[in-house]
């Protein structure tokens, strides 16, 4: 257990063994070393460290091509976001426009639906599904069936 109890260091080995290692931080970093990796210029080469000098496996996000794999959200791969796009990401789709586009015809198809109805012009005789005499016959027969059990 560290002496700061912001951080905790997980019993999954260590940095030099071939083990895994893993380090929580409870807050966000504020002094020493902490506040060293949360310059922005200090991710790509203490993730090269890392990289390069212990068994873990590292995850890049905003540290270049050093690390053993990459990540990105969604949100910013597809593009739906509408506000701050970190510099570390990479749009590669605007799903946002495309979905602003998809809630503008939903809205034009409901108005123009409710619209028919009001006038009367939807449903046509081509939406009806209708039934044939013996079929309704059948069906009269079961309705007056409920209404006089005996």
């Amino acid at each position: 257990m560290s002496a700061d109890p912001t951080i905790e260091a997980l019993p999954v080995g260590s940095i030099s063994d071939d083990d895994a290692a893993a380090v929580l931080l409870k807050r966000p970093p504020r002094t020493g070393l902490d506040l060293l990796l949360s310059r922005p210029e200090s991710g790509v080469i203490i993730a090269a460290f890392l990289t390069a000098n212990t068994p873990m496996i590292t995850e890049g996000l905003g540290c270049g091509s050093v690390c053993d794999t990459q990540y990105l959200f969604s949100s910013d791969v597809l593009g739906t976001n509408t506000g701050h796009y970190p510099p570390h990401s990479k749009k590669y789709a605007d799903f946002a426009r495309e979905l602003q586009r998809l809630q503008t015809l939903r809205i034009q198809a409901i108005r123009a639906f409710v619209e028919d109805v009001r006038g009367k012009v939807y449903p046509e005789p081509q939406h009806e599904i209708d039934i044939d005499e013996e079929t309704f016959s059948e069906f009269l027969s079961h309705v007056s069936n409920l209404s006089n059990p005996n």
